[in-house]
């Protein structure tokens, strides 16, 4: 599978390294400006609060989506002010599988007019940490108290959702598939 990671912060940085060194998946990271220049000098580097050892995670470090570069999952873990500039790259693209790993009180209407929901799955990460001298330190959070949780806007349970939660269960997070729909009145307007 060919993954997309839109933003190459803690949080992006420590799921693109994750998954890419579970072996199983081709992943690409987008970074900018400084970050970019360090990833591509020093690689993606992630280390656990806890441990010793670096880890060193093999990604493709990219500047920018092309339109006609299809992946089978892209996460954007951009901030929420951060999403008004990706929409538009988005859009062009024509990658059907999109997980916002945003915090965003306001709801997706914003993206679901852009993007249409069916490309749409809502996420929250199960991570956290920070980023100094060029290396994630990072912490997975216990399950029990915030697992990575995904979901459908209607609050399916897909093929798609399962695949997902395969992939994040593989690179070592904790993942729970939430049956909570998110249509508001609003988005259900915006949508029908």
């Amino acid at each position: 599978m060919r993954i997309l990671v839109y933003g190459a912060g803690v949080i992006g940085s420590l799921y693109a390294a994750k998954i890419a060194n579970s072996k199983h998946h081709e992943v690409s990271i987008i970074a900018r400006d400084k970050r970019l220049i360090e990833l591509k000098e020093n690689r993606l580097l992630i280390k656990h609060m806890k441990g010793r050892d670096i880890e060193k995670a093999n990604v493709n470090i990219i500047p920018e989506l092309d339109p006609e570069d299809i992946y089978d999952y892209i996460l954007v873990t951009v901030r929420k002010d951060q999403v008004k500039n990706v929409l538009p790259v988005l859009r062009d693209n024509k990658s059907k599988n999109i997980l916002f790993m945003v915090n965003n009180s306001l709801g997706p209407s914003e993206w679901i007019e852009q993007l249409g929901r069916e490309r749409i799955i809502l996420g929250f990460p199960g991570a956290g940490g920070k980023r100094e001298n060029g290396i994630v330190h990072y912490h997975i959070v216990s399950s029990f108290i915030q697992p990575t949780t995904i979901g459908e806007i209607d609050g399916n349970y897909t093929e798609r959702l399962k695949t997902l939660r395969n992939i994040l269960l593989h690179a070592g997070f904790h993942v729970s598939i939430s049956s909570v729909s998110f249509l508001s009145s609003n988005i259900s307007r915006l949508v029908s």
